[in-house]
């Protein structure tokens, strides 16, 4: 028996592996990120962004699948959170330095994930009708601020990011092989 592994065993290691991973927490420190076109920055950074595990009752804590629907519970939260959008000259100059968009917000996200979405027949009396994945953003004050001219930005950062999003799925597309047509 070298090396094989029996059905008890990687039952076990599969609900062990799960258990891990619902219950890594993740903590991300002093972030700037910044991205800079023709036409504008835009500069987001936070103090604190951080991931952990939940009950059902949102107490952070380690915690197991809950319920029919199996569903994990995660609290990401985010202190100090900030976001420039600033105008550039044809130099690449910030011309004038915007109000930020929001500045040192803090905000949870409580996230459902549920894996077994309909929930076990044998245990509900009839499809749940539950989405497989659930976002409330929680915030007790989060003020955001739009001049004119971010909105523009705005819109030019979106049709930048689908742009991008475009290539990276025509990159996948070329790269995948070719199917036969019957």
């Amino acid at each position: 028996a070298g090396g094989a592994v029996s059905k008890e065993e990687s039952g076990w290691m599969r609900w062990m592996l799960a258990r891990i991973m619902v219950n890594i927490r993740v903590e991300v420190k002093n972030v700037v990120i910044k991205y800079c076109s023709d036409r504008f920055v835009s500069s987001i950074s936070w103090r604190l962004l951080a991931v952990d595990s939940a009950n059902s009752s949102w107490e952070r804590m380690f915690a197991d699948f809950e319920g029919p629907t199996r569903a994990a519970f995660k609290m990401v939260s985010i202190e100090d959170a900030s976001w420039c959008l600033d105008g550039v000259d044809e130099r690449g100059q910030i011309r004038f330095f915007e109000t930020p968009l929001f500045n040192r917000e803090r905000a949870t996200a409580r996230v459902i994930l549920r894996a077994v979405p309909d929930g076990l027949a044998s245990q509900c009396p009839g499809p749940l009708q539950l989405p497989i994945a659930q976002l409330d953003i929680v915030s007790e004050r989060f003020c955001i601020t739009m001049s004119d001219r971010q909105v523009e930005g705005l819109a030019l950062l979106m049709t930048e990011i689908d742009a991008f999003v475009d290539r990276i799925k025509a990159k996948k597309r070329s790269r995948e092989p070719a199917r036969a047509v019957s």
